[in-house]
């Protein structure tokens, strides 16, 4: 698969992803299983196999499962859609963007570095994010990698 650059785009629209979630739910059980979601974005032309999907799932809602509620289905779409999730950095800043505005604001930031598993204080989220957050007061996607790359050198 090609490398697909995060690029940004309004946040989800809920009523869109509700259609698309009722289309995607073939066998109308009320969820949609990692096989309907394969289906529907590649419909999109995003290809992306059930293991990717799956590891996708996880960060994106924070919990391991394999089928996703109505109420997930549009972030978890939205992401699946709009990032490259092959790309583990731009799946981990958009399952931590949960106001969607393409910048991390500290609790964000907070929330995905636990969610890896860091141990790591207040203070020190404090003193990385002033130190490199931009004019709006937000953690860009650049600056984003920057803080995963030096936290795995």
């Amino acid at each position: 698969m090609t490398y697909r650059p995060l690029i940004p785009r309004d946040p989800p629209d809920e009523k869109l992803y509700y259609e698309i979630f009722v289309e995607t739910d073939v066998d109308c059980d009320g969820t949609v299983n990692v096989s309907e979601l394969q289906a529907a974005l590649e419909k999109k032309g995003c290809n992306y196999t059930s293991t990717i999907l799956l590891r996708a799932i996880s960060f994106i809602l924070n919990k391991e499962v394999d089928t996703i509620e109505k109420e997930e289905f549009p972030r978890v779409f939205y992401i699946c859609e709009t990032a490259d999730v092959n790309e583990l950095q731009q799946l981990l800043f958009m399952a931590a963007d949960d106001d969607f505005s393409y910048s991390i604001d500290k609790e964000e930031m907070l929330k995905i570095l636990i969610q890896l598993g860091f141990e790591i204080l207040e203070e020190e989220i404090d003193f990385i994010y002033d130190a490199l957050q931009d004019e709006e007061g937000g953690l860009s996607f650049g600056m984003f990698k920057k803080v995963l790359n030096e936290l795995y050198d």
